[in-house]
């Protein structure tokens, strides 16, 4: 679900804002070879996670590089 005046509702309770999460994620990204084995790549997604208190539904959103480094 889209961010609504930079806030995060969820799709389950759509009148209920979403909590962040403490800590951040890190999806490596990965390329499938021509063997179809899949290969990690030098880079990642980094994001903040988003949990809605009544039924634990989470959205994860990436950040910036400026904000991955803090």
């Amino acid at each position: 679900m889209p961010k609504i005046d930079n806030k995060v509702f969820c799709i389950n309770h759509p009148d209920e804002e979403m909590n962040e999460f403490d800590g951040k994620f890190i999806i490596p990204n990965t390329n499938k070879d021509d063997d179809g084995k899949f290969r990690q790549l030098s880079t990642a997604f980094i994001g903040r996670i988003y949990r809605c208190e009544i039924c634990q539904y989470i959205e994860l959103y990436s950040i910036s590089d400026d904000e991955a480094a803090v």
